[in-house]
This record gives C-alpha cells, structure tokens and sequence, in this order.
C-alpha cells in the first residue's frame, strides 16, 4: 500500500509518461492485463487437468467395452464437456477479455 503522498507522486509520474510516450504507456496497460494471477493459472491447470481425464476415460470406456456398453462412456464426456464450459466461462480468451 502507498501513503497518500506516494499514490499522488506515482499518478503524477504515471500521468507524465503517458503524456510524453502514450505508446509505452499503452503497452504497459496491455502488458499488466495479461498478466494472470497465480491462484487463476493454478485453476486453469486443474480444469484442463480434468477435462483431458474425462476424454481419456471415455476413450477407454469406448476401447475397451462391448458394443452394448457405450453408454458407460457419457458420464465422462459429460463431465469434460461441463468442466470445458465452465473453465471457457470463467477464463474468457484474451481477445474476448480486451475486446480485441
């Protein structure tokens, strides 16, 4: 945290180099908005985790089962299904982020 005569120090100098370079400034935002927080990433890895798990086992389900058994296969791909839409819903891609 910054002490209020900081923060007015740091917008002022924010303020300047967006004034003199607005290109630097600009890539600045950009660069910072990118920028993913370690708790997000961890979530991303672990909904990617269970989505390629469900698919592999419902490719094993459908390898290894008789042709009546099939079926066994839609619990899984339900669930990779479900994981891909709820990780593409709360991690939108980056041009839909930017509006890009």
């Amino acid at each position: 945290m910054l002490s209020e005569h900081e923060e007015r120090r740091f917008n002022g100098i924010a303020r300047q180099l967006t004034e003199s370079d607005p290109e630097l400034a600009a890539r600045m935002r950009a660069q910072l908005a990118r920028r993913v927080s370690v708790p997000e990433r961890r979530m991303r890895r672990w909904h990617t985790l269970v989505i390629v798990l469900s698919v592999v086992s419902a490719l094993v389900c459908l390898t290894c089962s008789h042709a009546g058994a099939a079926p066994s296969a839609v619990p899984a791909l339900t669930l990779a299904g479900a994981t891909f839409l709820i990780r593409r819903r709360r991690f939108p891609t980056q041009q839909s982020r930017h509006g890009v």
